[in-house]
């Protein structure tokens, strides 16, 4: 169950590697909060799209169990991610 959510839309060639106070902050939240960040790479593959290293950085976090988690996932156009969407949202009623 999501408590709550956030999202904010941010283009490929936008998206930098934050400062390390931020990641230091990041990772606290992750920790104490459970914070739990996902990821969306809208596009198909052969177009020109900025390295998704930072995104994934982001994006994972270490679980309880010491188990990676990485969530990213890559859609090949908004169309499928409206789909997605409602699937997940069917899922959560």
């Amino acid at each position: 169950m999501v408590l709550f959510a956030h999202c904010t839309p941010i283009p490929d060639g936008e998206l930098r590697q934050p400062n390390s106070e931020i990641m230091r902050k990041l990772a606290g939240a992750k920790d104490k909060l459970s914070l739990r960040m996902h990821g969306l790479i809208i596009g198909s593959p052969e177009k020109k799209r900025a390295d998704p290293a930072v995104l994934r950085g982001l994006c994972t976090s270490t679980l309880p169990s010491g188990k990676t988690e990485l969530l990213v996932t890559e859609f090949s156009s908004w169309s499928s991610v409206q789909v997605w969407l409602v699937h997940d949202a069917l899922d959560v009623v």
